[in-house]
């Protein structure tokens, strides 16, 4: 199981992607859509899923055939441009 935060579960680890990210590896952290469809390949095996974020970023719907889940995300390291996203909730629109 893949447990959220997601894919950084501490402080730590979210200073250390963070950095990473700063070095120019893992770009696609600085995306909440991607990081989206990250989460839900690795927790539910949606590799044809479909994301959109809402304004704002901090909350991606994401979308495969009639199935559909309601992902929370926050910046843990820095917010704004250049911070990366983590996912914290998932949820059922339903």
């Amino acid at each position: 199981a893949v447990a959220t935060p997601w894919p950084a579960a501490t402080p730590a680890e979210a200073t250390h992607l963070q950095s990473a990210v700063d070095a120019g590896s893992e770009p696609w952290l600085l995306d909440p859509t991607e990081v989206a469809l990250s989460y839900v390949s690795a927790a539910h095996g949606w590799t044809d899923a479909q994301a959109r974020a809402r304004p704002g970023g901090a909350t991606v719907d994401v979308q495969r055939g009639r199935q559909q889940l309601v992902l929370s995300l926050t910046q843990p390291a820095r917010t704004g441009a250049g911070g990366i996203w983590v996912v914290t909730a998932e949820a059922d629109p339903g």
